[in-house]
């Protein structure tokens, strides 16, 4: 059979009547995948495996994304590759590197942009041709390749625990854009060990600033393979490049910081002692002076309220505790079911602090135990004993993500034009919220150890940046200033 109709696949037999009636008004069951397209009887196989398994794990709705980007890849395969039997015969970067030529040669755009309703703009990804030829080769390399020999890794097929962050949690780990092949592997081993101690995010931090190295050596350097084999002049001219020909930027401070530990891990693994000596303490920036903390005011903070207010009850929940405990957005998302105990005769909230990997107690009153109390209700009701207070809605023993926070934000910021007091359109930055809590603290003249408890911060330093942009500490601050222009302003008046 040298078709695959879609009304064969698992989405289509596995959908119900209503996503059948959404589907098909732009999908016909009828719409093929002909492999008689392809130019050898080996791709063929691999793609009627890669198909179906797509088949699986695609909703119908979905599937109809991966026909054109199939038919247009059969045509750069028959004339770029005619006698081609096994995709992982030829290395992925040179088939890319092929794939891209082709493509601008046949007239085909290299991205695509679409707009993001909770970003509230249009952005530019990359054309879907060259992801789903990236897509077949992760699939082909499954059972051929051990996971940390792959250039993406998929964190849950490690075999060991992987720090994440479960509200905006990474599935994988791509480590494509570094061409070099030495560099590609040392940087794989280097990550293989810090993931055993290193959150999945930091790691991914690493990853990105170690790719724009990278690509400039490709550039510069092009007989470097490996970061062994790099000079303290090479980093001296990379640190020349980043300040004076990227731009978009204002500090790189954490992109360097995070290099440096990456390529002293990598120096450690080779037991290369040397390089720790090409990245030095001083070429990483100083960090910037004391920089207000911003927040929102009390009518942009009403403002807000009342349209939060307004949204699906759990959402307007989790956003109202959220601003009520002055969590980071991953403790309020992580709340479980059994978060009210009692402490010293006291009602507390039980959080689990997932960016220091502690636990830490906030008082409460009756109102937010009511509140908590609706949460915790919600969820049993609708989904049974789960973990979570906040859950996933097709994964209820994960906790609420916050990528559907930020969707309904900006679609509520969006349709009701909701705008700050400087008549711009709000941001979605749940933080801002946890920065106005510090803030009316300190006007409060709250002392910094209970704002620091309250927050869940270890120490006190992180107080002065909010204590610095309060009104009270601008007026305390300019007194001096405002009183000597007053003075002048006087003797002015007096001459007029």
């Amino acid at each position: 059979m040298s078709r695959i109709y879609v009304k064969d696949l698992a989405c289509y037999k596995n959908a119900n009547a209503g996503q059948r009636r959404a589907a098909l008004k732009r999908l016909s069951p009828d719409n093929y995948f002909d492999l008689d397209l392809l130019p050898t009887e080996g791709l063929k196989e691999e793609w009627r495996k890669y198909l179906t398994f797509r088949g699986e794990q695609l909703s119908l709705g979905s599937i109809r994304a991966e026909l054109w980007p199939y038919h247009v890849l059969c045509r750069f395969l028959k004339e770029v590759y005619p006698g081609l039997e096994r995709f992982l015969d030829e290395e992925l970067l040179q088939m890319q590197k092929q794939l891209k030529k082709w493509m601008m040669k046949n007239g085909y755009n290299l991205t695509q942009s679409r707009y993001r309703r909770e970003l509230g703009k249009k952005i530019v990804e990359r054309s879907q041709i060259p992801r789903s030829l990236d897509s077949i080769y992760d699939f082909l390399s499954i059972e051929e390749m051990i996971e940390t020999e792959k250039d993406v890794w998929n964190l849950e097929e490690l075999g060991f625990p992987v720090r994440n962050n479960p509200v905006h949690r990474l599935q994988s780990l791509n480590f494509r854009g570094i061409a070099q092949k030495g560099i590609r592997v040392e940087v794989k081993r280097a990550a293989a060990a810090t993931l055993h101690y290193l959150a999945a995010a930091t790691v991914q931090q690493q990853l990105r600033a170690v790719k724009r190295l990278a690509e400039f050596l490709q550039v510069r350097y092009p007989k470097v393979q490996s970061l062994l084999e790099m000079t303290r002049d090479q980093w001296e001219d990379y640190l020349v490049f980043l300040n004076t020909e990227v731009s978009g930027k204002k500090s790189f401070r954490s992109e360097l910081s995070s290099l440096k530990s990456l390529i002293e891990t990598v120096g450690k693994v080779y037991e290369n002692s040397s390089l720790s000596q090409v990245i030095l303490a001083g070429d990483i920036p100083a960090r910037e002076g004391l920089t207000p903390r911003n927040g929102y005011t009390d009518r942009e903070l009403q403002k807000l309220n009342e349209e939060i207010t307004q949204l699906q009850e759990q959402i307007a929940r989790v956003l109202i505790l959220h601003q009520i405990l002055a969590n980071r957005i991953s403790e309020t998302l992580t709340l479980k079911q059994d978060c009210l105990v009692k402490r010293n005769g006291h009602m507390m909230v039980q959080i689990f602090e997932v960016k220091t990997q502690r636990t830490c107690y906030k008082p409460v009153n009756q109102d937010t135990i009511a509140l908590l109390q609706k949460a915790i209700e919600y969820t049993r009701r609708k989904y049974g004993n789960t973990e979570y207070v906040f859950v996933n809605d097709r994964h209820p023993n994960e906790p609420m993500n916050y990528a559907y926070i930020q969707y309904h934000l900006m679609k509520m910021i969006q349709e009701k034009d909701l705008k700050t007091d400087q008549g711009q359109l709000f941001g979605v930055w749940t933080h801002k919220f946890r920065h106005s809590f510090a803030k009316r603290m300190t006007e409060m003249h709250v002392d910094d150890c209970t704002i620091a408890e309250l927050l869940g911060h270890r120490g006190t330093q992180a107080v002065r940046y909010y204590r610095k942009f309060g009104n009270q500490a601008l007026a305390d601050e300019t007194r001096e200033v405002r009183s000597s222009i007053d003075d002048i302003l006087s003797i002015i008046v007096k001459d007029w």
